[in-house]
């Protein structure tokens, strides 16, 4: 429970020790060909939010998309990218667009995916549809789930609305790609995720079949819940990094999952950088963790992934 209500309050302050990510615009897919599943009653519209550092926020996203970036020379690689925000909103530049670039400069054919957003909602009831109106919404957000979360209640954090609707559309997203990976000439296809993202990313690591399994996973500072999350026996090949002192997750949230993948034998790599706040994104800090993308790409390579 504690998790949740972190992630939920870094949707609207992760922002603030970013700038802006400039990036080229991608061809935008639907997700799925009607109304996603599970949301057939929406009605809010999506919100954009410009924050006065120039970083992109989206909110109340009710219909998700892929956003396709196909490199100058495409190289057989594909990754699925998802951006974090507390699974209420979405870092979608410097967590998404912005990574989905930096990929096509290794020849990675990148797709952002938009994922659906627990809807933010007014106290008329009506859906935030501005920063301030949102600030509202995920005070009152954050009241009720610590209240379903008191001793003797059978709340669980992955039964929160966003954290499903990440993860359905994470699984479709894959299968998509997996249907469509002669069009886009790719041999290869990993996800990788972060904050949220990355807590959907583990998900989908972990519970799959042949049609919507990653070949690579890249965790950037996420975790997992509790010490239970086991690797499957067709465990791919996975990067972890993070933050050493990250108020949203604790160091052992992330070795729990090494742990695991490093006993069943599955190449996996880990990096925990000092200097570092959460969020840090693609956005350059002056400190060592401006260099995960490289360990990310020489980790791609070692277990050929990445050729």
């Amino acid at each position: 429970m504690n998790k949740t209500i972190v992630l939920i309050s870094l949707a609207l302050m992760a922002a603030s020790c970013a700038r802006k990510v400039d990036s080229p615009s991608g061809i935008i897919i639907p997700l799925y060909e009607s109304v996603a599943p599970g949301s057939e009653g929406w009605t809010h519209s999506e919100c954009t939010n410009t924050n006065p550092n120039g970083t992109v926020t989206l909110f109340n996203i009710s219909k998700p998309t892929l956003e396709v970036f196909v490199p100058e020379h495409p190289n057989g690689t594909g990754m699925l990218v998802l951006p974090g925000g507390g699974f209420i909103s979405l870092a979608y530049d410097y967590e998404g667009t912005g990574v989905a670039r930096k990929l096509n400069e290794q020849g990675i054919t990148a797709f952002v995916l938009k994922y659906r957003t627990a809807p933010l909602m007014k106290e008329s009831g009506e859906p935030a549809a501005s920063y301030e109106e949102a600030e509202w919404a995920v005070g009152n957000l954050l009241r009720s789930i610590a209240d379903r979360g008191k001793p003797g209640s059978d709340f669980n954090l992955y039964d929160f609305e966003g954290v499903k609707y990440a993860f359905a559309d994470a699984d479709q997203a894959m299968r998509y790609l997996r249907a469509h990976a002669s069009e886009y000439g790719l041999d290869r296809i990993g996800m990788m995720g972060f904050s949220a993202g990355a807590i959907t990313t583990l998900h989908q690591a972990a519970v799959h079949d042949s049609d919507s399994r990653p070949d690579f996973a890249g965790v950037i500072y996420g975790g997992w819940d509790n010490d239970s999350f086991e690797a499957p026996e067709d465990a791919m090949p996975m990067f972890i990094c993070g933050v050493v002192n990250d108020v949203f997750f604790t160091p052992e949230q992330s070795l729990w999952v090494y742990n695991s993948w490093h006993k069943a034998g599955v190449p996996v790599e880990y990096h925990y950088y000092f200097e570092a706040q959460h969020g840090f994104g693609i956005i350059p800090t002056g400190h060592s963790s401006d260099a995960w993308t490289d360990a990310l790409f020489a980790f791609m390579r070692d277990v050929k992934f990445l050729e």
